[in-house]
């Protein structure tokens, strides 16, 4: 195991990512007012819809992955 992380390729730096959360934090503020996280069931499917094309993969994903209704709701959409 030790030998894999000492051989692991680079990845992003830290200030790389961090940009990337300020501007994703700022986006979900500006659209909800809120940061995902906090959103409840009702904003969640007002702020986090999805095109039919993307429900149909996330459909067939959570069929796969056996994954719940609140799975979807509670995580995958607050990502999202």
């Amino acid at each position: 195991m030790r030998g894999a992380l000492a051989n692991a390729a680079a990845g992003e730096e830290s200030d790389t990512v961090r940009c990337r959360v300020i501007a994703a934090r700022e986006r979900q503020l500006g659209r909800a007012g809120c940061i995902n996280s906090v959103l409840g069931g009702s904003s969640i499917q007002s702020h986090c819809r999805l095109a039919p094309g993307d429900q149909e993969l996330l459909g067939t994903a959570m069929e796969y992955l056996g994954l719940s209704a609140r799975a979807y709701y509670r995580r995958i959409l607050r990502v999202a």
